[in-house]
Formats: structure tokens, sequence, C-alpha cells
């Protein structure tokens, strides 16, 4: 179940890897040529994130076209990895917001600000698997406004 959380913030917890090892580097990161992303599939990444979504049983969703994934591992920008799943399909984002409540909800854990529990992971997975307004609504109450509209304070937004 909790996987889920995990292949949302992948990219988000590279973002900071990538960016140290660019810093280090004594090239600016203009004079770096970045491969594209649509040569960078990585075949044992894509059977990773296939075999998570068919644990989740989202599987359906995906043969449905429902539900398209990409995952973008940028832990190296210079050698970036990609798997998708219908990922030249358009869905809307409609509940976009409630992937950034699921953020701060993650960031307030781990800074101790906010406590684990099965209620509180049952409403983030509600909120994201089944695009509930009403867990999204008692997820933000927890984490508060202030949380939300500012998560800079760890270091994996330091961009």
């Amino acid at each position: 179940m909790y996987y889920f959380y995990i292949l949302i913030f992948v990219f988000i917890i590279n973002i900071s890897y990538s960016q140290s090892s660019i810093a280090e580097s004594t090239d600016s990161i203009q004079s770096v040529k970045f491969p594209s992303l649509w040569d960078s599939n990585d075949t044992t990444l894509q059977q990773s994130l296939e075999q998570l979504i068919k644990q989740q049983g989202l599987w359906i969703q995906i043969q449905t076209k429902h539900l398209a994934i990409v995952l973008v591992n940028i832990s190296d920008l210079t050698k970036p990895k990609v798997a998708e799943l219908n990922g030249n399909k358009m869905l809307y984002a409609a509940s976009l917001p409630k992937i950034a409540i699921l953020l701060a909800a993650f960031v307030e854990i781990e800074s101790g600000n906010l406590k684990a529990s099965n209620d509180l992971y049952e409403h983030m997975t509600k909120m994201i698997r089944f695009s509930s307004n009403q867990s999204a609504s008692h997820v933000l109450s927890l984490v508060g406004r202030t949380s939300f509209g500012n998560p800079s304070g760890s270091r994996v937004f330091s961009l």
C-alpha cells in the first residue's frame, strides 16, 4: 500500500541528489548537454514500475487507459532513466493539488510535526487513489495551510 506514495516521491527526492552532483561539477548547468527523455527508457525501471502497479491492483486502470504514469529518475541528470505506462496518453489533472497535499503530509511526518497513523494513511490513499475530496480536506486540515503553502523548510525542495 505504501509503495504508491514512494512512486510519487522518487522524482522529488532525486532532485536534491542530482542538483548536488551538478553543483559539484566544474561545468555550469548551461554547458551540460542533457539527453532527451524520449531516448532514456530504462527496462529495469520499466519492469519495476509494471510490477508495482500490478501489486497495487491498478493494472486494469492502465489497460483501460484511465491511468497514466511517467516515472523519471534524475539522480544523474546526464543519464536519466524513464519508465512509463500510457505515457503519451493525456489525462486531465483536476486533482493535482492533492499531490501537493500528500507531499506536505510526508514532509510533516518526516519533520515530526505529524504523527503517521493507519487513519492518516487511509485518508492519503483515498485522496490519491480515489480522488476523495473529503479525504483531501481531512489531510489538509492535519497538515495545516501554512505548511502546505511553504514546504521549503525541507532540503528536498532546495532547487
